[in-house]
């Protein structure tokens, strides 16, 4: 009995010293696997803001969603004037979102957009339409709507540069006018602009209308894209 006692007595050093190397090795595991889940966790999360090929990413839904809502307000706004004329209804609405500055932060906001779809189609990252009439019809259809988005504005703005006012909101000065007033680019400017507004709207309608056949007649998926 005695023997035994000693000879446990002998080993305990190399048990301990056994000890500190397993739990030194169980710390330095646990640190690597903690970093090792972070880079993962990191890797999910800017996934989650760029396109994947299968779904659109953060930065995409918003500025697409961002975008349909200044649209929104704009038509709303527009038809309001022209079926009410002016009443305190639609003094408000152009109060809270002026028609000029919604209209310069849908351009703004748009080419920004165009530059990112840039870059996430450059990276194999957006995703695709159908190979089929319907896919290419509606990559058409997504071209001129993107068109006409950054057009409509970007004429309303040559058309407040070229009248020699310029767009001033709330005392601030967003463009400035020409030094003289220039009708030949401020008339076709207005006229673009107003023209084509009626045609975006149309186009508007029916990308929503073609979005919804998707969700509740093909439900193939294509809306949940971009939600």
């Amino acid at each position: 009995m005695g023997v035994l006692v000693w000879s446990l007595h002998a080993l305990s050093p190399s048990f301990t010293a056994l000890s500190v190397f397993e739990n030194y090795y169980r710390m330095r595991y646990g640190i690597i696997r903690h970093s090792l889940e972070v880079t993962e966790k990191r890797v999910n999360e800017s996934r989650g803001w760029r396109d994947d090929g299968e779904r659109y990413g953060r930065v995409s839904r918003w500025l697409h969603w961002s975008i349909a809502g200044l649209l929104l307000t704009q038509f709303t706004t527009v038809l309001a004037w022209r079926w009410l004329g002016s009443t305190p209804l639609t003094q408000a609405l152009a109060a809270v979102a002026p028609h000029g500055l919604v209209g310069l932060t849908v351009f703004v906001l748009m080419a920004v957009r165009l530059i990112w779809a840039w870059g996430m189609r450059a990276a194999s990252a957006r995703p695709m339409q159908s190979a089929n009439a319907v896919g290419e019809a509606a990559r058409v259809g997504h071209m001129i709507l993107n068109a006409l988005t950054l057009c409509i504005p970007g004429a309303a703005i040559l058309r407040s540069w070229a009248s020699g006012r310029g767009m001033e909101v709330w005392g601030v000065r967003f463009i400035p006018g020409a030094e003289r007033q220039m009708p030949l680019l401020e008339m076709p400017a207005d006229w673009l602009h107003s023209t084509l507004a009626w045609a975006l709207l149309a186009l508007a309608l029916g990308h929503g209308a073609a979005a919804l056949s998707h969700r509740l007649i093909a439900r193939d998926g294509t809306l949940q894209r971009m939600l």
